[in-house]
C-alpha cells in the first residue's frame, strides 16, 4: 500500500525510480535532436498547409445543381436559383459560393419574385 491508500502493482520505491529514469531520457535529448523534431513538425505543417491550398473549387454549376438537388429532395417548388458575382449581391439569399469565392448562387421564391414585376 502506497501512503495514498491505493495498491500498485510495482512497489513505490521502484515506481519513483522508473518515473526519474523516464525524466532523465526525456533531458537527454541533444540540441541536434531537438532540431530534428522541430524541423520535422515545420515540414508536416507546411506539407499539411500546402495540401489543403490544392483543394479544387467547386464549379458553379455543379454546385448549383447539387443545391437544386437538395432542395427538390426536401420538396422545394417555385424557385430560381442564380449564379451572381461576389460583388453585385444585394438583397438575395446567398446558398452557395464557387469559383473560390468569386461568384454566389442566390435563391428567389419565384412567387415573390412575379409579385414584384406585377
Amino acid at each position: 500500500m502506497s501512503s495514498f491508500g491505493c495498491y500498485f502493482p510495482v512497489p513505490v520505491a521502484q515506481f519513483d525510480l522508473i518515473i526519474s529514469n523516464a525524466e532523465s531520457h526525456k533531458l537527454s535529448l541533444t540540441k541536434e535532436e531537438n532540431m530534428k523534431r522541430i524541423v520535422c513538425i515545420l515540414v508536416v505543417a507546411v506539407f499539411l498547409i500546402c495540401i489543403s491550398g490544392l483543394a479544387k473549387p467547386k464549379l458553379c454549376e455543379e454546385l448549383k445543381g447539387e443545391i437544386e438537388e437538395k432542395l427538390k429532395a426536401n420538396g422545394v417548388t417555385d424557385y430560381v436559383l442564380e449564379i451572381v458575382p461576389a460583388d453585385q449581391i444585394k438583397d438575395q439569399k446567398v446558398v452557395g459560393s464557387c469559383d473560390g469565392g468569386k461568384m454566389k448562387i442566390t435563391y428567389t421564391k419565384e412567387q415573390a419574385k412575379e409579385k414584384k414585376q406585377k
